[in-house]
């Protein structure tokens, strides 16, 4: 397996994964597919932005993403950030996600990143005990904050300092 920054031609192998957990999964609250062009123009965004996207890929298949962007506006919060890390399934529980959470940390700290908050879905389990694992500490619940397959969904906040 080999984690690098992600490239335009990783966009359709990121965009399987998504819409995949979109469309089969509440581990995202989101219902918007994405579409090639989209994941394009954020790869560039955050590469531009120095946040780039960061791949899982085995055997020449992207098996994962993750990436941070700002946790939110304002100056005060510059050194607070929000990751993101998707994995297909059969890639779950095989180290691939914790190898590119401590390169993604490692980016972000180099780049003045205080904090990592991640939000997830209070049913997604095998998530939060993954960020347990990787010392994240649990700072917030919020009640029904997500609404997908017609039924409300807790919001954990998790967060990590660097």
């Amino acid at each position: 397996m080999d984690i690098r920054q992600a490239t335009q031609d990783d966009v359709d192998g990121i965009v399987a994964i998504w819409n995949d957990l979109i469309t089969n999964t509440d581990v995202t609250f989101t219902t918007d597919l994405k579409t090639r062009d989209q994941i394009s123009a954020v790869l560039l965004d955050k590469a531009d932005l120095g946040r780039p996207f960061f791949v899982a890929e085995d055997e020449g298949q992207i098996i994962g993403f993750a990436t941070y962007g700002n946790f939110r506006n304002g100056s005060g919060y510059a050194h607070s950030m929000e990751h993101s890390i998707m994995l297909v399934p059969a890639a779950q529980g095989k180290g691939a996600g914790k190898q590119m959470m401590q390169i993604l940390e490692d980016h972000a700290k180099r780049s003045g990143v205080h904090t990592f908050v991640g939000g997830i879905n209070s049913n997604n389990k095998q998530s939060i005990k993954f960020h347990e694992a990787i010392g994240y500490q649990t700072v917030g619940d919020i009640k029904q904050a997500g609404f997908k397959f017609g039924c409300w969904h807790d919001l954990v906040l998790m967060q990590k300092l660097l």
